[in-house]
């Protein structure tokens, strides 16, 4: 069972690298990229490429919805953001557990670690299937 806190190491070790869409790294990544290749070299398999389908598999494979807020102090958790107008999922972050996302912004900022902004409007947050924050939450819920 992976910790979250191994998915944030994991994400860090990427910072200050280039943002190009489409790209799962090693050397540049885009936002869904870095998670998918984050989760792959932990031994996570069956995250997809794609925010949309990232999205779609946490909700799919058991990951539990959980709250925005709840998701910034939790390590690994992931962000979403849809776009306004389509309502399509076009945005994913890893949250550092600490107020912060690390994440694959875009072409002006590369990988990155951001400290929590009111102007980034996230649309849903999800804990990972097969980490031990999931497995946990759902015991709870039994």
């Amino acid at each position: 069972m992976i910790h979250g806190t191994e998915i944030v190491a994991a994400a860090m070790v990427h910072l200050g690298k280039p943002y190009v869409w489409g790209d799962k790294g090693p050397e540049s990544f885009d936002c869904s990229g870095l998670v998918s290749s984050v989760l792959h070299d932990l031994g996570l398999t069956g995250c997809p490429d794609g925010s949309f389908n990232q999205q779609a598999w946490c909700a799919r494979e058991g990951g539990c919805q959980i709250t925005i807020d709840d998701a910034f102090g939790i390590p690994g958790a992931l962000l979403f953001r849809r776009n306004a107008h389509s309502k399509v999922v076009e945005h994913v972050a890893i949250c550092t557990g600490q107020n912060e996302t690390v994440e694959a912004r875009g072409t002006d900022w590369g990988v990155g670690r951001w400290a929590r902004d009111g102007e980034r409007r996230w649309s849903e947050a999800y804990l990972i299937p097969g980490t031990l924050e999931n497995e946990n939450k759902l015991q709870e819920g039994e």
